[in-house]
């Protein structure tokens, strides 16, 4: 039987689910349904555990949103991190911090307005970034083809 702070977390992850489908446009099909197999606890420990960022880290990456990675909600909501051990916990921080994203513990109501601030300026560099290649590979792509 869960405890009450397991289906908190339970749901935190539905939400994030949704929220990445509504805000990032990202789909999280394998997630929502590990989610509803496994529950969220176990679900989030496979992921951390796992050897490498899972496909949905990496598009929400891409997305700027790693606000809504399990790794962020982990970290970011203090009365969760009860339910991991200290190597999941560092394990967060790390993927997290390796990817430019920053933790500050705690989050207070200040600190999501500027965190919200940095993800804006984040997706846009991502985007000017994707553009950028986009044009060298045309340019490329040209050169080649003469």
């Amino acid at each position: 039987m869960p405890t009450r702070l397991e289906e908190e977390f339970h749901s935190a992850m539905e939400d994030i689910c949704r929220q990445a489908r509504e805000e990032a446009g990202y789909n999280a099909t394998v997630f929502r349904r590990m989610v509803a197999e496994h529950g969220g606890p176990e679900t989030a420990r496979k992921l951390i555990n796992a050897r490498t960022v899972s496909d949905g880290y990496t598009a929400l990456w891409e997305r700027g949103r790693l606000d809504l990675t399990v790794e962020a909600t982990v970290i970011e909501t203090p009365r969760f991190q009860g339910l991991f051990t200290s190597d999941e916990l560092e394990i967060c921080r790390r993927r997290l911090s390796e990817c430019g994203y920053t933790v500050d513990l705690p989050v207070v109501a200040g600190d999501l307005h500027r965190r919200k601030e940095q993800t804006t300026k984040k997706r846009v560099l991502v985007a000017l970034l994707a553009l950028a290649l986009a044009l060298a590979a045309k340019v490329l792509y040209d050169y080649w083809m003469e």
